[in-house]
């Protein structure tokens, strides 16, 4: 057999927390699949799910006798850290981007492809199947009124940077985009131009904050550290840099250091947007 197109998808319900991967293997020139794999791997983040089911792709690939692989994911993290162009630094990830590496060797050729979630559905599919299958079961619901769901939406990030496209709220892992930013060229741009992000609510989630909260914000203010630079969308939207930008304007500097994406990375999760406070 000679090339394999193989499509690979790593999920984690919780970062970490029950995860899956979705493996396609398509011949090439094939519209159909031969091999299609989704499977739970337990307790894992999103970005070892996608390395391991990278692995076990490959290593499916190679079992079948191909020469030639391309590789196809929608982690865009995993793409550049396999071609080399962003470094490897977490613990759990060096160890399975190595036997990735190895792997791919052993190809006469191969390469690696980012493509868009929509590109990447059956595989996504799988994944989350894999996820699926590794949830407790649920207990029967009980009879009479269903209650109502009070328990706000909370993101599996620690940092993130989250904005309303139509009706969908898209939202991105703000240290993702540290790593995929990495290598952009910084840049110094007016203070002003970017301060407007400072009119929103972009701290407190449309709710009033507790004094604890404003000095939580504060501190960060103060302890700001201008050796980052703030992280900007192709369209000039501050993804990453609030604080920093908020003790710009205190100090009264008139520039600040920034990276700006030429293309926004596809966000970490897509949901329906909360309707406004107004209509609620």
């Amino acid at each position: 057999m000679a090339k394999l197109i193989l499509h690979t998808d790593g999920a984690a319900k919780g970062n970490p927390g029950p995860s899956g991967i979705g493996i396609v293997l398509y011949r090439d020139g094939e519209a159909e699949p031969f091999v299609t794999i989704g499977e739970s791997i337990g307790e894992a983040t999103n970005n070892v799910a996608e390395y391991r089911a990278l692995v076990r792709g490959l290593g499916e690939a190679l079992e079948r006798g191909a020469s030639e692989i391309e590789v196809r994911t929608d982690s865009e993290l995993m793409a550049r850290q396999i071609e080399g162009r962003y470094k490897v630094t977490s613990p759990l990830l060096l160890p399975l981007h190595a036997e990735a590496r190895r792997l791919l060797s052993r190809f006469d050729r191969a390469r690696i492809i980012h493509v868009l979630r929509g590109k990447n559905a059956l595989a996504d599919e799988l994944a989350n199947q894999g996820v699926a299958a590794g949830l407790p079961e649920k207990k029967p619901a009980r009879k009479g009124k269903p209650k109502e769901e009070t328990t706000p939406w909370r993101s599996p990030f620690r940092h993130t940077h989250s904005t309303r496209i139509g009706d969908e709220s898209h939202v991105w892992n703000v240290e993702r985009l540290w790593e995929l930013a990495r290598d952009l060229p910084v840049k110094a741009v007016p203070v002003e131009t970017v301060a407007t992000v400072l009119d929103e609510d972009c701290w407190f989630g449309g709710k009033a904050p507790t004094g604890r909260e404003v000095m939580t914000h504060a501190q960060r203010i103060y302890e700001a550290d201008f050796s980052h630079p703030i992280i900007l969308s192709a369209s000039g939207r501050v993804m990453d840099g609030g604080h920093r930008i908020a003790r710009a304007l205190l100090l009264d500097k008139k520039e600040i250091d920034a990276v700006q994406f030429p293309e926004d990375p596809e966000p970490d999760i897509r949901r329906l947007a909360e309707p406004p406070m107004s209509a609620r």
